[in-house]
């Protein structure tokens, strides 16, 4: 579910003609990346966008090429630092910027990773950023990314989820 609240409007506003990627999705682990990877391609192929994956474990030449023209990339963002630097991911033409269980992925030490890839993409970009919490780094670096963000909580049952999304 969580996933589709980001899914269905980044399709609904990237085109097939567009520079890839265009939007790009942050997420703490590879198993998350694949998940995230096969809803997004259910929804992706109907408007004609090709989905890529990004994380470690797996070549990097196999990824560099596989992902060249994906529209949408996600990510774990150690790899895709690596990938950036090499050159094989171009970050400038990022419209759309996804942090995905911002929380985990900053409790894993990416705190550093995710100002980096950040700074590497356009300034006029929108930022989502989603978390089951928002306290300290989380807090912190949704006021370092975010401009004119709006909050949204949701309650299901017993757990709060958390997220922000830039206006543009």
């Amino acid at each position: 579910g969580k996933t589709l609240a980001f899914a269905l409007p980044i399709v609904e506003r990237v085109r097939p003609q567009d520079p890839a990627p265009t939007a790009l999705v942050l997420v703490p682990t590879r198993e998350l990346a694949q998940q995230v990877a096969d809803d997004f391609a259910e929804i992706a192929k109907a408007s004609g966008l090709r989905v890529g994956v990004a994380y470690g474990g797996v070549s990097m030449q196999q990824q560099a090429r596989g992902n060249a023209k994906a529209h949408v990339l996600i990510a774990t963002p150690g790899r895709l630092q690596d990938l950036a630097e090499r050159g094989s991911v171009r970050l400038d033409r990022v419209r759309i910027l996804v942090l995905d269980e911002a929380d985990r992925m900053l409790d894993m030490g990416f705190v550093d990773a995710v100002r980096d890839i950040a700074k590497a993409t356009p300034a006029n970009r929108q930022t989502l950023l989603f978390s089951a919490t928002l306290e300290g780094k989380v807090l912190e670096i949704a006021r370092q990314l975010l401009k004119n963000p709006a909050r949204i909580q949701l309650a299901d049952n017993k757990e709060q989820h958390a997220s922000i999304t830039q206006q543009v």
